[in-house]
């Protein structure tokens, strides 16, 4: 059982790292996190990192900064301008991580408050979602936590359908 635990810890820090180390190098080439195209994929990387920190109990950004260098550092023999970047990487970096962390709070607030009034339905979770940027992986996490069960097909049906609507919306405009 130990073993077990050990391993789950072990992957969620394989996961921070490597998704630090795909970030690192897209913000290297002038991808910011957005919320369309390379942007979103940057964004998703570094959220997914910092959802995966946050199952592990780190809180606060002290760890942002010293896995950034953790990452340059291994790397830097091979990709030097890395190094000349890294300024630009902990920036951009931190402040996704202080946005991030705001909209864990107003998620968690509103999670929190259906959890207590037993409302967790598809429709809270779609707002958690494509309101706030609460990723669907937390909700799960944290529902399973309060042992609940959330209807994902339901929340999945309402997301795509948001989906088409915002695609036909793009494809008008162009």
């Amino acid at each position: 059982n130990n073993d077990k635990k050990q391993n789950e810890i072990n992957f969620l820090y394989k996961v921070i790292a490597d998704h630090f180390r795909a970030s690192i190098f897209a913000i290297a080439d002038g991808v910011i996190p957005d919320n369309k195209d390379r942007g979103y994929i940057l964004r998703r990387l570094l959220r997914r990192a910092m959802v995966f920190a946050f199952n592990l109990g780190i809180n606060n950004n002290l760890w942002v900064e010293k896995t950034i260098n953790a990452v340059i550092e291994s790397l830097q023999p091979f990709y030097s301008y890395l190094l000349l970047e890294k300024e630009k990487i902990n920036k951009v970096i931190n402040h996704e991580f202080l946005l991030f962390s705001e909209t864990i709070k107003q998620g968690m607030k509103i999670f929190d408050d259906s959890i207590n009034k037993n409302k967790l339905d598809d429709e809270i979770i779609f707002k958690l979602v494509t309101t706030y940027g609460f990723p669907i992986e937390l909700i799960k996490e944290l529902a399973s936590k309060k042992e609940i069960t959330i209807n994902e097909a339901e929340f999945k049906k309402r997301f795509l359908k948001h989906q088409e609507i915002s695609n036909a919306n793009i494809t008008v405009k162009a």
